[in-house]
């Protein structure tokens, strides 16, 4: 558990399993489990129940109420995607190539439906967005705005995707390039190619955005980019 030093989750056949170190001991809090995801928000777990499947939110925010039902999803092939934003987490619908951003603060809010087979949220306060991929596909989804709009078309599916830190922009590695593109919705939008090398691989940001770190067969490199 990101938020409790003192606990530790398993899955053990079909069952989710607590262990508390204080007290060496262990529980099952949950039955029928067939994923689970460790997230910001908590753990989320999809197990399934007899009118379809059940996403549940793990958390010590609530001493009171440290598990949060927070909906029942038709019958299907589901995954959970880690990342989450201060509200909100992320299923796809591997059957149907949706992607579901479901609320933690209102259960009875529908879930929104997005088109992709993965993605992930804006980092941020700035960047209150969705970045659904499809294929060769980007579109980025403005959670306030509850609105849709492409980012780019590829050749071929992009290697990796990065939003940086309360700026809008986001880092793409595409082929041997690294570039910087503006999230927004014009017609012309600014890209930067800021690295072209087709053995470039374990790409990471600094905490703030302002690093680009990567490794190829002749070592680690570090590019500031603000």
């Amino acid at each position: 558990d990101i938020r409790n030093d003192e606990s530790l989750y398993c899955l053990s056949k079909g069952q989710l399993v607590k262990i508390t170190l204080n007290s060496v001991s262990s529980s099952v809090i949950q039955h029928n489990i067939y994923a689970i995801e460790n997230t910001s928000l908590g753990l989320v777990t999809l197990s399934t129940v007899q009118n379809g499947v059940q996403v549940t939110l793990f958390t010590n925010r609530l001493l009171l109420k440290p598990a949060e039902k927070l909906i029942i999803l038709p019958k299907g092939n589901y995954s959970i995607i880690p990342t989450a934003t201060q509200n909100l987490i992320s299923v796809v619908n591997n059957t149907k190539n949706k992607i579901l951003l479901i609320s933690t603060d209102n259960a009875s809010l529908p879930a929104i439906e997005i088109n992709g087979q993965g993605g992930l949220f804006g980092a941020g306060n700035k960047n209150q967005i969705f970045l659904a991929f499809d294929g060769e596909e980007i579109t980025i989804f403005d959670i306030a705005k509850n609105h849709s709009t492409l980012l780019g078309r590829f050749s071929k599916a992009p290697t990796e995707v990065f939003p940086l830190y309360n700026i809008p922009y986001y880092l793409l590695h595409q082929d041997d390039q690294l570039q910087i593109t503006e999230l927004d919705d014009r017609d012309k939008r600014n890209i930067v190619n800021i690295v072209q090398n087709s053995a470039i691989s374990n790409i990471t940001l600094d905490s703030l955005s302002t690093k680009v770190f990567y490794t190829t067969p002749d070592g680690l490199f570090a590019i500031e980019i603000q």
